[in-house]
């Protein structure tokens, strides 16, 4: 089903919306992608600033720490405090870290700090004990030092036997030192032990720092590597969603304008269309209006043929029926017979009438061509003056023919004669008073024709209707005829390819001027002569026709006569079996409906007679009906089917093709000649110009000259194609042209070429003899 524009673009506009709002969902869900990573890594920077802190608050407490030997109580409290802080915040790390460390590492960092701690605790301890050392050392020291220092009074007796009969003697005694030897090894206890229990903490410290630092190293370390590894792939995933977003977008761009451009192409296409429809239809419309004006036209045209026909037709015929009438109730033969002449010669001026259409409606369809032969153009000039100057003398007119230089021209003849006959007619029929000139001169390959008349003349809207079809001006309504005069020239000169024009001013005259392309014939160009038509053979045929219409039989007469051809008429079947015991002919055209018989009846006689050779005689059918087709009338036993109407090479063709050839000898046709006039004079000057060219042709060809050869074939043609006898010439021709030519067969076309020679300076002799009997007879 044919989607209309209006859907399509509509369908366009569908898929346009969406491919935008697949974009905006696109973008929408890239946005949301986007906002969820930008998330998570504010949550990886926030972690990483817990972790920092955490790092930042265990190296304070380590650093915190290091003045353990001056702690009191109170900073053991601070000390703790913090630890505390650092605990909580390494607890709260375990939910959003637990992608990057176990919680255990946590767990065992936090014991660490716990066990530091208490160790921290011990060191303050032991501190606070060596102070209590301290104490006792600066407490007892004095009082220990005053007894070891202060002597004792003894009164004892003396030593010896002064001592036993003497008196006792005062001393004094230093104090003992056991008290200071007391208080020294009390304190060196303390100092042992407080080393001890310093040494003891020291190295746990220090191992519990070791491992607490490597616990903390590899937690920093791990927790780093980790957040900069999240942080890597959430950057890898926030730069692939983003090539992701702008890969999708920019395909769904590009489909887009593909798509727009699609749209654009096709709706662009579609409106093209559109529009070469609707020109289309208006050219149609166009069309049908100038076939139904033209059909008005036609149908006016046709009633205004009609009224024409009938009204020019019925003045003759209503003068034969009178005269018919009138003799047949005469009973005195003489004025009886002066009646019946009279009838046919009305009856051949309707005859002359009808032709005259026929001609018109032939031109008219195209079914004529240019018959073009060599003519001389004094002969033409010479004919029309002949034939007018009667006519013009009767109504007092002058008739001028200026004519320059004779030329001899190669064009159609019968056909130029027709155009002067209508023009010299017309121009004397509309002049009361005057002259009528007639002027005819060759020049730049153009042949101009000139006729000049102080008749009426035209107005310029007469002038614009002259050349219309049975169209007959004011001044026309009282003359005879169709008012085809001046169409049928229009149509012959275009047939021509030539140009007719018209100058003409009211009251002082006319002038026509009808211009043909046309050539000398010595200058007829070698692709002309090479394409002449096939029925100018060099065999001869006759033909015999059967019609019942006297107009078509005398028309084929003069078109077989113009090419040459005997063509004898009958409009009956008596009289065509009568015909065709006498002779034997080499085809037979018949009508295809007559009132009598008809074509298959005319075929099925011949076919089952013994009449001549009625069984083998080509039978060609002419016919205007178009229920029959040619394949169907050949089949039936017709050797040609000529659809009517017809021109004169449809004519030819058909013939030509359907003959059954015979050799005849070429017999040379002088009519054309002869009708320039001064036959006598022409006739000699074709015997002896004939010899002359023969001797000079057997000398080339005995010299075996081929381009003197191809001098005298292009030096003939011209003469002898005036006479139909230049079938030889194309013959030799054709052999030079070819490419190493056989001696034997130039030989034998040279030959045939001198032979017709003779034949052409035989037949002109005996032609000229017939002039001299006619010379001694006047």
């Amino acid at each position: 089903m044919k989607l209309l524009l209006q859907h399509r673009i509509l369908f366009g506009y569908i898929i346009l919306i969406a491919v935008i709002g697949s974009m905006a969902a696109i973008m929408i869900y890239e946005r949301t992608q986007l906002e969820t990573l930008e998330k998570k890594t504010v949550e990886i920077q926030q972690i990483q600033r817990d972790i920092n802190t955490a790092h930042r608050r265990i190296t304070t407490l380590s650093t915190y720490g290091e003045s353990v030997i001056a702690w009191t109580m109170d900073d053991y409290e601070k000390y703790k405090a913090y630890r505390l802080r650092v605990d909580s915040l390494l607890q709260r790390l375990k939910s959003p870290c637990r992608e990057f460390v176990r919680s255990e590492q946590l767990d065992t960092l936090c014991l660490l700090l716990k066990q530091k701690e208490e160790h921290l605790y011990g060191i303050m301890q032991a501190v606070h004990r060596q102070d209590e050392a301290d104490s006792l050392l600066l407490n007892s020291l004095p009082s220990v030092t005053r007894q070891a220092t202060r002597t004792q009074t003894v009164t004892r007796k003396k030593k010896g036997l002064a001592g036993l009969f003497g008196k006792k003697e005062t001393v004094q005694m230093p104090a003992s030192p056991n008290a200071l030897h007391s208080l020294n090894e009390r304190l060196i206890s303390m100092q042992q032990e407080r080393q001890e229990d310093l040494d003891d903490y020291t190295d746990s410290l220090r191992i519990r720092n070791k491992e607490l630092n490597g616990r903390l190293y590899t937690l920093i370390t791990a927790l780093d590597e980790q957040t900069e590894k999240a942080f890597q792939q959430k950057q890898e995933e926030l730069q692939s969603s983003y090539e992701r977003s702008v890969m999708t977008v920019t395909g769904l761009v590009v489909s887009a304008i593909l798509l727009l451009v699609f749209s654009y192409l096709k709706i662009h296409r579609d409106i093209k269309e559109k529009a070469a429809n609707r020109k289309e239809l208006e050219e149609h419309v166009v069309k049908l209006q100038q076939s139904v004006k033209a059909n008005e036209e036609l149908i006016s045209n046709r009633h205004r043929i009609m009224q024409t026909i009938t009204h020019e037709l019925r003045t003759p015929l209503s003068v034969i029926i009178g005269y018919a009438e009138m003799a047949v109730n005469e009973t005195d033969t003489g004025i009886s017979q002066d009646y019946a002449r009279k009838a046919l010669l009305t009856s051949h001026r309707m005859v002359s009438m009808l032709g005259t259409m026929l001609g018109y409606f032939r031109l008219d369809n195209g079914k004529e061509q240019a018959n073009s032969v060599p003519f001389s153009l004094r002969s033409v000039s010479d004919t029309l003056q002949a034939e007018f100057t009667p006519l013009a003398g009767n109504k007092g007119l002058k008739l001028s023919v200026e004519s320059e230089k004779d030329e001899v021209l190669f064009g159609d003849r019968e056909r130029l004669m027709q155009v002067g006959d209508n023009l010299l007619s017309n121009a004397v029929k509309f002049t009361e008073t005057g002259s009528v000139t007639l002027k005819m001169h060759y020049g730049d390959g153009k042949l101009y024709l000139i006729v000049e008349d102080t008749g009426s003349g035209m107005n310029s809207e007469e002038q614009a209707r002259i050349f219309n079809a049975f169209e007959q001006l004011p001044n026309a309504a009282s003359q005879d005829g169709f008012g085809l005069g001046l169409s049928i020239v229009q149509r012959i000169v275009n047939m021509l390819r030539g140009t007719v024009a018209v100058e003409s001013i009211k009251g002082k005259g006319t002038r026509f001027t009808v211009v043909l392309p046309m050539s000398i014939a010595d200058d007829i160009p070698e692709q002309i002569a090479q394409t002449m038509p096939a029925y100018y053979s060099e065999t001869s045929f006759s033909v015999i026709a059967l019609d019942d219409n006297e107009s078509l039989l005398s028309m084929m007469k003069e078109m077989f006569a113009r090419n040459g051809v005997r063509c004898d008429t009958v409009s009956n079947i008596s009289d065509l079996m009568e015909a065709i015991r006498n002779r034997d002919y080499d085809l037979l055209i018949t009508d295809l409906k007559m009132p009598e018989t008809s074509g298959y009846e005319v075929l099925e006689l011949l076919r089952s007679s013994n009449v001549g050779n009625s069984k083998d005689m080509p039978v060609v059918v002419a016919t205007a009906s178009t229920g029959y087709g040619k394949e169907e009338l050949t089949g039936m036993g017709f050797s040609g089917v000529l659809l009517k109407p017809f021109s004169m090479q449809e004519l030819m063709e058909t013939c030509a093709g359907c003959i059954i050839t015979r050799a005849e000898a070429v017999k040379p046709d002088f009519s054309t000649l002869l009708s320039c006039g001064n036959e006598s004079v022409l006739l000699d000057r074709l015997a002896e110009s004939t010899m002359e060219e023969m001797q000079a042709v057997r000398e080339a060809a005995e010299r075996k000259d081929t381009e003197a050869l191809r001098h005298w074939i292009h030096h003939l043609r011209s003469s002898w194609m005036v006479l139909r006898t230049e079938a030889p010439l194309h013959k030799l021709q054709a052999l030079l042209a070819e490419s190493g030519p056989d001696e034997k067969k130039i030989h034998e076309a040279v030959m045939g070429i001198l032979e017709t020679g003779d034949n052409i300076i035989r037949l002109a002799k005996e032609e000229r003899r017939k002039y001299d009997g006619q010379d001694n007879r006047g």
